[in-house]
């Protein structure tokens, strides 16, 4: 027996042709002696006649088991004819879950290693050959994309989950999660309605979904019902809270706003706009002391943010004239911001020689006459040499002309600087045509009607067939010396601006308006009027801002983008340094800049702004000193 074992392993090693290898008998004598990858090789020839013998696949099946073939061997028997062999089925089963268990364990032990571009790969080889997944790891490399933001692996692993499971909730769950995180709205709504709309019952995450999905939608009437119908009592749950408060202030209802809030004033998150949006309804309602009392009262320790708040209202009512002090918490407001108070007082008038004049873009309203003045000054003191040799030119509402006519012919003889007051009555032909929400959900923000008035003012300038040149800067910036540098930058575009910043708004407005190019932002802008195409440019801007049927995200902005598509120069970062609330003024980052940017909300005048901003109130203190009791009081 022993003699006749040798020989039969001899002869596995060296020929299968001279061992009838489709008798199971001999291979499980060789599987006996755990030569598994003997048994494989001289196997897989005659799987066909394995398969009709009882037991034949057996050794074959463990041999592949062993030596990790699992998924080869499943290919081979996938190419046999099913006919007549009952048993092969469920070796198949046997073969597809042995290799669901291997590539789960070598998935989980890529994602132990933060390795999800290997997961992936394993996972699309996986399905690629047996046409399936084993769903639990399949749904665990789904979330680590969505945890960690990998929108570089997502459109392709949702698309294989897609086609090995079509139709399933949890998968179009995970996908819904990922288009809500980047706030991609139309691809939310159409995972939603396509695929999760009918499911039922829906858990409240999937209707919360659906409510964010209707209010950044445009479908607010919708969305309203839906939050109505989640009250108990006439209580949100706390996960709904935060947006229920947002999407009032979105429609202007301060008053509910606020209500809603007190009710549930324990319950709500730590989130910087949902609390922003509180204040504002407080000021808008004349509660700035009764909500400072109530958050005052509240038992436990306080948040950073319920803080910051407490500080800001007290802050607002010093600014009334209140006396805070001896009030909880106004010594350490007093110490923080003692600068930002102290440069906020009115300070006695002092006069500035007269010179020569100057030349830039201005546009103001009643509601940011004060911040165009603080960064005209700013211009003014620190590029005197420029102001000597152009002209500043203000476009100013209507409502305030008068006013920002007197406050110039004050400034300008006392910053040497000449300057121009237009109406923009006399620019705009029908203001009831220009729209000032934006073409998102914004929290309730609003676009002043005098960021369009830029556009006006150019083609106005342009007109008058007088200047090479034009500079427009918003009333939101503040600068600094070296602005001369900017007008000697080379151009070959009629605009230069600097690109916006990349993020879902932004990509859904390029998508949208079919926006070729980047997208630029319009807080600093330099016009080239010797440009032959700049009347073509700002006459196309302008068609687009005044045209009713046309759905712009960020208004004017999207207005210039369309108008200057594909000419437009970039603008070097320092002469637009975008600086969020966030970020210090008195920062590294902002040592080189030369203009600087106050974007987003809320601004340095507002108290509800996280850092002093000290520079910002040193400007306003210039503006007090050269206005004295002219100049207008905070809005």
């Amino acid at each position: 027996m022993e003699r006749w074992k040798t020989r039969l392993s001899e002869l596995a090693t060296t020929t299968c042709l001279r061992i009838p290898a489709w008798r199971p008998r001999m291979l499980r004598q060789l599987a006996a002696g755990q030569r598994w990858a003997d048994v494989y090789r001289l196997a897989i020839p005659h799987l066909a006649n394995l398969s009709q013998q009882a037991g034949g696949l057996e050794p074959v099946v463990e041999a592949a088991r062993q030596t990790g073939k699992s998924r080869e061997l499943w290919m081979e028997f996938s190419r046999l004819s099913k006919a007549g062999t009952p048993g092969l089925e469920i070796v198949l089963k046997q073969l597809e879950d042995e290799s669901n268990i291997t590539v789960e364990r070598h998935v989980d032990q890529r994602l132990q290693e933060r390795d999800f571009g290997t997961a992936v790969t394993l996972l699309r080889e996986h399905q690629a050959t047996l046409g399936t997944l084993p769903k639990s790891v399949a749904l665990r490399v789904g979330s680590g994309l969505v945890r960690e933001r990998r929108s570089d692996l997502e459109p392709e692993f949702f698309r294989i989950l897609r086609k090995s499971f079509p139709g399933d909730n949890d998968i179009a769950t995970l996908e819904l999660s990922a288009a809500l995180r980047d706030r991609d709205w139309p691809r939310a709504a159409e995972i939603y309605w396509r695929d999760l709309a009918n499911s039922e019952p829906q858990d409240e995450n999937l209707r919360f979904a659906r409510i964010r999905i209707l209010v950044n939608t445009g479908r607010p009437k919708e969305a309203s019902e839906l939050l109505e119908r989640e009250r108990v009592d006439g209580l949100y749950p706390r996960h709904l809270l935060a947006l229920a408060c947002v999407f009032r202030s979105e429609r202007g209802e301060h008053a509910d706003l606020y209500e809603l809030a007190i009710r549930q004033l324990a319950e709500l998150p730590n989130n910087p706009q949902v609390l922003y949006v509180l204040v504002r309804a407080a000021r808008k309602t004349g509660q700035v002391r009764d909500l400072w009392e109530r958050l005052s009262a509240l038992p436990g320790p306080r948040s950073p943010e319920m803080e910051r708040v407490r500080r800001t209202l007290l802050e607002d009512l010093a600014d009334t004239g209140m006396e805070i002090e001896g009030l909880d918490g106004a010594d350490r407001l007093l110490q923080e911001r003692a600068d930002r108070i102290r440069l906020k007082a009115p300070q006695p008038v002092v006069r500035l020689p007269t010179a020569p004049r100057i030349a830039i873009l201005y546009c103001t309203d009643a509601g940011f006459l004060r911040p165009t003045l603080v960064s005209l000054v700013s211009l003014c003191l620190s590029n005197p040499l420029l102001v000597r040799n152009t002209r500043i030119t203000l476009a100013a509402d209507a409502a305030v002309f008068e006013t920002a006519s007197r406050l110039a012919g004050i400034l300008g003889p006392s910053l040497g600087a000449a300057v121009d007051v237009v109406n923009a009555a006399h620019l705009v032909p029908d203001p009831s045509q220009l729209r000032a929400d934006y073409g998102f959900f914004t929290g309730g923000a609003t676009l002043s009607l005098a960021a369009y008035y830029r556009i006006f003012l150019a083609r106005h300038l342009l007109a008058q067939n007088v200047y090479q040149q034009a500079l427009y800067l918003d009333a939101d910036t503040l600068i600094r010396p070296g602005l001369a540098e900017l007008l000697e930058c080379p151009r070959q575009n009629p605009l230069m601006a600097r690109p916006e910043v990349d993020r879902p708004e932004v990509r859904r407005a390029v998508a949208e308006h079919g926006l070729r190019g980047w997208y630029f932002n319009s807080g600093v802008l330099r016009f080239d009027f010797q440009h032959p195409e700049i009347g073509r440019a700002l006459d196309k801007s302008l068609q687009c801002a005044l045209d009713p049927g046309r759905r712009l995200l960020f208004q004017d902005q999207c207005a210039l983008n369309l108008g200057f598509e594909e000419q437009v120069d970039p603008l070097p970062e320092r002469f637009n340094h975008f600086l969020p609330p966030a970020q210090a003024l008195e920062s590294a980052a902002v040592r080189d800049a030369v203009v600087l940017h106050f974007v987003d909300q809320p601004k340095p005048w507002d108290n509800y702004y996280p850092t002093p901003a000290t520079a910002w109130f040193e400007a306003l203190q210039v503006v007090q000193n050269l206005l004295g009791t002219e100049f207008p009081p905070p809005r």
